[in-house]
C-alpha cells in the first residue's frame, strides 16, 4: 500500500461535515422505538383456525412501556388506535394497526405472520401449532396455554419507513394445547374469545445509497478539499 502526500493533505484539510458525508450519507429518522399494546375495555380476541377479530369496535390501546418517536411526535402510554381484523392466510394487511400521534397516521402495516410450529400432535409434543399450516404457536406452561403468533411489518411517517417485528400473545387459562388444538381443527367456525397483548420493536430500515449519491457527495468533498489546500498555499 502506498501513502500519498496529496490524499493525506486532502483528508486532513476536509471539514468535518465533508469527511462525514464521504462515509455515511446523513438519515433523515423515521419511527423508532417500543409499542407495547392491549385491547382497550370491552374487547378482546376471537380466534379461529384462520382468522383473528378484534372486537366490537376493534379498538387498541398503547400499554406501559411504549415509546415510538417519528415525525409526528412521540407515542405513548394511554393512546388509543385501531386494529384490522385478519384472515391469516390474507398479507400485507394496510392499516393493520394505527395511531394519530401529534395528529398524523401512523400506518404499522403488516407483511408476516408466524411461522408457528412444523409439530401437529398437541397432546404429545409441546410446543405446538394446531394444524400445519398455522402461524400460531400453542406452548403449555403448567395448567394454562399460551398462543403466541410472531408478527412483522413496515411503518411510515413523513420522513420515511421502518420495520418492526414482534409478537401477539394470548393466555389461556385452566386448559391444555390439545384442547385448544381440537377447538381449532373442529370446523364450522368453532372460535376462542380472550385478552391479548402485544410487543414491538420498530427500528429504522436499512438503506443502500445510490450510486450516483455517493457520487455526488464523493465530488463535492473532493472539491471542498481542494479549495482548503488552496487557501492554505495562498
Amino acid at each position: 500500500m502506498t501513502n500519498n502526500p496529496l490524499s493525506k493533505k486532502l483528508f486532513s484539510t476536509l471539514p468535518l461535515a465533508a469527511v462525514v458525508a464521504i462515509f455515511s450519507l446523513s438519515a433523515v429518522a423515521a419511527p423508532v422505538g417500543t409499542l407495547v399494546v392491549s385491547p382497550c375495555a370491552g374487547n378482546g380476541a376471537t380466534i379461529t383456525a384462520t382468522t383473528i377479530d378484534f372486537g366490537p369496535t376493534q379498538c387498541i390501546e398503547t400499554s406501559a412501556g411504549t415509546s415510538v418517536t417519528s415525525s409526528f411526535g412521540t407515542l405513548l402510554p394511554g393512546v388509543s388506535g385501531l386494529v384490522t381484523d385478519l384472515n391469516l392466510g390474507v398479507l400485507p394487511v394496510n392499516l393493520f394497526m394505527s395511531f394519530n400521534p401529534g395528529g398524523g397516521v401512523l400506518n404499522f402495516i403488516l407483511t408476516q405472520v408466524g411461522p408457528g410450529q412444523g409439530a401437529t400432535n398437541c397432546a404429545l409434543v409441546n410446543p405446538c401449532s394446531a394444524t400445519p399450516t398455522s402461524p400460531i404457536t400453542l406452548v403449555q406452561v403448567g395448567s394454562n396455554v399460551t398462543g403466541i403468533l410472531p408478527v412483522k411489518g413496515t411503518v411510515t411517517d413523513a420522513n420515511g419507513t421502518s420495520n418492526w417485528s414482534g409478537q401477539f400473545s394470548a393466555d389461556f387459562t385452566n386448559t391444555t394445547t390439545a384442547a385448544i388444538q381440537a377447538v381449532f381443527t373442529a370446523g364450522g367456525g368453532a372460535s376462542i374469545t380472550t385478552g391479548y397483548s402485544g410487543r414491538l420493536d420498530v427500528v429504522i430500515a436499512p438503506t443502500v445509497p445510490e450510486p450516483g449519491s455517493l457520487a455526488t457527495f464523493g465530488i463535492g468533498a473532493v472539491l471542498i478539499g481542494l479549495g482548503a489546500i488552496r487557501r492554505r498555499k495562498a
